[in-house]
């Protein structure tokens, strides 16, 4: 990134960390997610048997899935497992739910790469086609009339060496001009540098030679014929497709998707098959073209598709936990959904998978005896799970608070005393949407202005005012969770919310709620306090926000180390750090204001 963006991109850093997020957008805000994404009927293109059918112990799946629901810091939402193309396990974490699509983040580009690689075949572009005559005129840095042209293989590989990147994506409208206009840190093709840009101008490329946006070039190429149903991708503010995130597939989808690339772009059963993709675009797409020295992508990186450390297998791979891994030689697919606190492939499901899957010795090339008592086992475990109860261990954590004493379900005098009541609240700076989520978006929030809470046999509801926007969001208290539309800037999303009794350090009740955005990676944790004046509420959410911030700060300072130095220095200052705590972890207080009449009962 040259001087001027590195500057830029600092303020911007200065200006998020003081909470003037007005400012932090170079163009006018605009809603992102403009409908609800949910029930979406699943398909289900593969027959389903026993894993002891397809050659794998259900014990050793069972173990699998265990194994991803303890381990610190991941929080799956779903699990897929297909071997041979015959589902062999399938589970959903209550709330998330196999009919509502997840937003993808990264794994996104292995979508942008598949279609690249159709319009390559049907002779759109070609991968040494130059990027100055896709795009003509639109924009030309000095220090490019010296290098090698910027081409589409480069941006396939992140090799690209543009500084303009998904931060500088909050500064500047125009992405492609940008983009084009923007210093190279090093000759295109030398070096692996990960770059979301690298994908939407792949996007732009596709919108420029097609006419189409990748939604509408992809549905009749490749999302009807795997019968993936209505899904939504994100743009940019010149309305293309942001190519490197913003797509929402579920877990299934994703699963279709790698059974394609493990049948080389064939899609259908025996005697019926269709070519979708070109087998020479899977073989080169799914091949090491460039290493990162050490880290992520130290395995190789293909066309936007990471390789695994199994020869052979390869994965997509989206923040938070989003993944789909394809074990060619096995016939093994794996797609996970989740909210992990670990950004990108370190310490991810992906290392679940490669413990469980990636030994020769736990397949057999034949059908094992089946085994009821472990198949039984194995569905009571899929039936039951749920991440009602996140266990992050940063501050944020609703497992952090003590047990109730009792195991009473009744409501707490004080809290009985504000059943109903409308509470005005305080100068906050709490809000539904969690803060990644908001920046994601730029959808920052103005702070709970009222709040009512209100009690009823196995749930509760809690309804309140943040900005223009009016919320009524329930939440089960008996086990099952409770679905909610919710509105948040212009953007609908729904969320489901459970609620308990707990206690905090100082032995008080406190009710504790869930609001998991079941579209995305994140949820909202409340924790309610009441006292004899009113009522205190604690904002918190996983992912964790500031293992985020530390990301961000990646970005902004790339592969230079004294800009390292510089933003670690600048997020270790006690007042930044003090005041990006009162968004992170804020504080509602709010009053009574009134006595609680009947009409008030119910909100």
């Amino acid at each position: 990134m040259d001087l001027i963006w590195k500057m830029k991109a600092m303020n911007l850093t200065n200006l998020f960390l003081n909470g003037e997020h007005d400012r932090i957008c170079a163009y006018e805000y605009t809603p992102q997610k403009k409908k609800l994404y949910g029930s979406v009927v699943p398909k289900y293109p593969f027959p389903k048997g026993s894993p002891e059918s397809q050659g794998i112990s259900s014990r050793l799946i069972e173990a699998f899935f265990r194994t991803l629901e303890t381990t610190e810091r991941l929080y799956p939402h779903s699990a897929v497992i297909l071997r041979r193309g015959v589902i062999i396990a399938e589970g959903y974490w209550k709330p998330y739910r196999a009919d509502v699509p997840q937003m993808m983040y990264s794994l996104s580009k292995s979508v942008t790469s598949t279609a690249v690689g159709i319009a390559i075949s049907e002779g759109r572009f070609g991968l040494d086609d130059r990027l100055s005559d896709i795009f003509p005129g639109r924009g030309l840095s000095v220090s490019s009339l010296f290098r090698e042209p910027l081409r589409i293989r480069h941006l396939l590989t992140m090799s690209s060496g543009v500084g303009f990147n998904e931060v500088g994506s909050m500064l500047d409208r125009d992405w492609i001009r940008t983009f084009l206009e923007s210093d190279l840190a090093f000759e295109p093709g030398t070096k692996f540098q990960y770059n979301s840009m690298n994908s939407y101008m792949l996007s732009a490329a596709i919108r420029e030679r097609t006419g189409q946006g990748l939604l509408e070039y992809l549905r009749p190429r490749l999302l009807d014929p795997l019968e993936i149903g209505e899904v939504e991708w994100e743009t940019s503010p010149r309305g293309i497709e942001k190519g490197g995130w913003g797509l929402c597939l579920t877990a299934m989808d994703m699963a279709k998707l790698g059974q394609l690339y493990l049948q080389n772009g064939l899609w259908g059963k025996d005697g019926n098959q269709v070519r979708l993709i070109p087998e020479e675009w899977v073989r080169e797409a799914t091949r090491p073209h460039i290493f990162a020295p050490s880290g992520d992508g130290k395995d190789g990186y293909g066309y936007q598709i990471w390789m695994c450390s199994r020869k052979g297998a390869y994965q997509f791979n989206g923040a938070f936990g989003q993944i789909l891994i394809v074990v060619p030689d096995q016939e093994l697919v794996v797609a996970v959904t989740g909210g992990s606190e670990c950004a990108f492939l370190t310490d991810s499901p992906s290392d679940v998978v490669e413990r469980f899957f990636y030994d020769d010795g736990v397949y057999s090339g034949s059908p094992l005896p089946e085994s009821p008592e472990a198949l039984a086992s194995l569905r009571d475990l899929l039936d039951h799970l749920t991440v009602f109860r996140p266990r992050p261990r940063v501050s944020d954590s609703l497992s952090s608070l003590k047990p109730r004493k009792t195991a009473s379900s009744s409501v707490p005098p004080l809290a009985g005393k504000a059943d109903g009541v409308e509470f005005h609240m305080e100068k906050n700076n709490g809000a539904v949407l969690p803060l990644i989520q908001q920046m994601v978006h730029a959808n920052y929030s103005r702070g709970f202005s009222r709040f009512k809470v209100s009690f009823s046999p196995g749930e509760c509801s809690l309804l309140f005012s943040e900005g223009k926007d009016v919320n009524l969001i329930l939440a089960g208290m008996d086990g099952r969770p409770r679905y909610s539309p919710v509105t948040v800037g212009g953007e609908q999303y729904l969320v489901g919310a459970s609620a308990s009794w707990g206690e905090d350090p100082g032995n008080r009740d406190e009710l504790r709620v869930i609001i998991s955005f079941v579209e995305t990676p994140n949820t909202r944790l409340l924790r309610i306090a009441f006292e004899e004046t009113g009522i205190v509420i604690h904002f918190g959410e996983s992912p964790g926000f500031f293992r985020t911030l530390r990301l961000f700060a990646l970005l902004v300072s790339g592969d230079d180390e004294t800009q390292k130095k510089l933003m670690d220095r600048k997020l270790r200052q006690e007042n930044l750090l003090s005041r990006a705590r009162s968004y992170t972890e804020a504080e509602a207080r709010g009053y009574y204001s009134s006595e609680k009449s009947p009409s008030q009962q119910t909100p």
